[in-house]
């Protein structure tokens, strides 16, 4: 490719001989260019063509190094939820808004029949769930107590009517998986459905599924037991209003 050679305020520059050329003027930093041809930038324009790279280069870079960081924050998160026990609270759909019971009133919990895994039943493990809940509620009520034997739902309320109890509480094991998650690194889960009813009308005045699975990194000591007692902490904590009582002014 022949090159031409167009006087400039500095000299000469060589340009390449293009076919097509602007004929419009071009000012830049190093002086007056007469001409700039068609698809090829000088002066002033390649700098700026350097400093839009340069930004690029930046831009490319600093995603470069965020990407490790955002990745080992991710891993820090879930090697944190793999050394603890989770828990949820799922919400039913269509049920009534979450109630504020009375503390100075009674409680009565059903004992459910027991929960089962891999189509076989895990003895007492109803048992165990309503006394959780009677334990809990105890801290809470003017008094909770617990059925002596399994009942279904109408036969607990019917038991709650006759011992005057303003409250029932009939939970349902959805879910009891007690697996060997140190070798199979399948976690235990619990699922329980817990209906809060009044007892002199029956009326469900809220449901819901409080779900707790086990840490990831474990001896083989956890249970599903021990996933209990925290959903069922925080959701029967969540029924009742505090009761303050005003002291007198001085």
């Amino acid at each position: 490719m022949n090159a031409l050679q167009f006087p400039g305020r500095d000299g000469f520059h060589s340009v390449p001989d293009f076919t097509q050329r602007s004929e419009r003027q071009f000012q830049g930093r190093g002086g007056t260019r007469p001409y700039q041809c068609m698809r090829h930038a000088h002066g002033w324009e390649a700098v700026k063509a350097l400093r839009g790279l340069s930004r690029r280069l930046r831009s490319r870079i600093k995603i470069m190094i965020k990407r490790p960081m955002i990745a080992l924050w991710i891993a820090g998160v879930l090697l944190f939820s793999a050394c603890e026990h989770t828990y949820r609270e799922v919400p039913i759909a269509g049920a009534p808004a979450r109630p504020k019971l009375q503390m100075n009133d009674t409680v009565y919990v059903a004992i459910p029949p027991d929960g089962r895994h891999r189509k076989e039943f895990v003895p007492e493990s109803g048992q165990f769930t309503a006394v959780t809940f009677r334990d809990v509620f105890a801290k809470y009520a003017k008094r909770a107590y617990v059925g002596r034997r399994v009942q279904s739902f109408q036969e607990g309320l019917e038991t709650a009517r006759a011992a005057g109890c303003r409250y029932f509480i009939y939970p349902t094991i959805l879910r009891w998986e007690d697996r060997a998650t140190e070798y199979s690194t399948r976690r235990d889960l619990v699922e329980i459905k817990v209906e809060v009813a009044e007892a002199a009308s029956g009326e469900i005045l809220h449901a819901t599924v409080l779900r707790g699975r086990s840490r990831l990194f474990t001896d083989g000591g956890d249970t599903p037991q021990d996933l209990l007692p925290e959903p069922i902490r925080n959701y029967v904590a969540s029924l009742f209003q505090p009761v303050h009582t005003p002291s007198a002014m001085r």
